[in-house]
């Protein structure tokens, strides 16, 4: 049992950390920055991969649908900023990090500590 609250202590402090790197994408992106953020922002699809992978193992069935759920709009958002880097369209990003990533990052995390919840308190 000891594994799996490690697992998801590990898998709550990595979306802590990925909350930390959008938060300066959207400060660096509203300071018209946004290509100096480039990189982070691939580190923070690399953390949301890995915890994706690690929820998979962890979440009980009746919950996966849930996180899922916001696990696929918090992925769609994070692949439209691609594009707008991709492209280099610092106002696609603007709107996109404004309207729909940060209200999809913080739902998703919410989810996932609730779904993870059972883990934490043990």
């Amino acid at each position: 049992m000891s594994n799996l609250f490690e697992t998801a202590r590990d898998v709550i402090d990595l979306s802590n950390t990925m909350q930390e790197g959008m938060q300066y994408i959207a400060q660096r992106i509203e300071g018209e920055r946004f290509n100096e953020t480039l990189f982070l922002f691939e580190d923070v699809l690399e953390a949301f991969a890995s915890i994706q992978t690690s929820v998979g193992l962890l979440v009980e069935l009746e919950k996966q649908g849930e996180l899922e759920d916001s696990s696929r709009i918090l992925r769609e958002s994070m692949e439209r900023l691609a594009r707008a880097y991709e492209e280099g369209s610092l106002e696609k990003a603007r709107l996109e990090v404004q309207t729909t990533l940060l209200a999809a990052f913080k739902k998703w995390q919410n989810q996932l500590q609730s779904s993870l919840k059972q883990y934490l308190e043990s």
